[in-house]
């Protein structure tokens, strides 16, 4: 379960707090965070991934408090994901294998069941790659290691692909953090102004969207 217990955050740039004593927590299935455009999804992605820490409140996940020095086994797949875009698929695949210094021919041996899996084209450099191309690169370079949650930051553009993309990861807590009310599914939390105004299931939830700036409902 992911937990944030009165969360308050401010960039050191700005001169007004992202979050506000924000408080909400996740299932360990399926989750929705829905909330407007600059409403703080990767705020939230960067304070799960250890990126940055809260002024003030805590952030858990299975009851241990994220820190900047461990790794909590959490994937963040945002919309425009970052690759090295002059290697190949397989590379960029095999990366998170390499980094963990998995031996060179049982990660290229993964990295080529993945492409073979997804479609993509092995040997292509990534800068040739379409969009679409470089999000189902993004899951497939995910899927090389274990991870306990799974960030999809407005990823998806339809519910098909949304529903798909989750059969991948059947032992991971997931969430969705999208603008658009109508991706909304399992347990949902609405932000509104760096506050949790509703937290419950996803078919309550675009009622407590309404007057909300950003969330489309559509």
């Amino acid at each position: 379960m992911i937990v944030f217990d009165k969360v308050t955050y401010r960039y050191h740039y700005e001169q007004f707090d992202i979050f506000k004593q924000l408080s909400f927590s996740l299932t360990e299935d399926v989750n929705t965070i829905l909330c407007g455009e600059q409403g703080g999804k990767s705020s939230i992605c960067k304070l799960l991934c250890n990126q940055i820490a809260p002024q003030s409140g805590t952030v858990t996940i299975d009851g241990i408090q994220c820190n900047e020095n461990v790794d909590n086994g959490v994937l963040w797949l945002p919309s425009k994901p970052t690759f090295f875009e002059r290697r190949s698929v397989l590379f960029n695949i095999a990366y998170p294998l390499q980094v963990r210094k998995v031996a060179k021919l049982q990660r290229d041996i993964i990295a080529k069941q993945l492409a073979e899996q997804f479609g993509l084209p092995a040997d292509t450099k990534v800068s040739k790659l379409t969009p679409q191309q470089k999000r189902t690169l993004a899951i497939a370079r995910g899927l090389t290691v274990e991870r306990k949650v799974v960030l999809f930051d407005d990823f998806f553009n339809d519910k098909q692909q949304l529903q798909q993309t989750l059969q991948l990861f059947p032992e991971t807590t997931k969430v969705i953090l999208t603008s658009h009310a109508s991706l909304a599914t399992g347990h949902t939390v609405v932000i509104d102004c760096g506050e949790c105004i509703f937290q419950g299931d996803a078919s309550k939830a675009v009622d407590a969207c309404q007057g909300i700036v950003g969330i489309i409902k559509e």
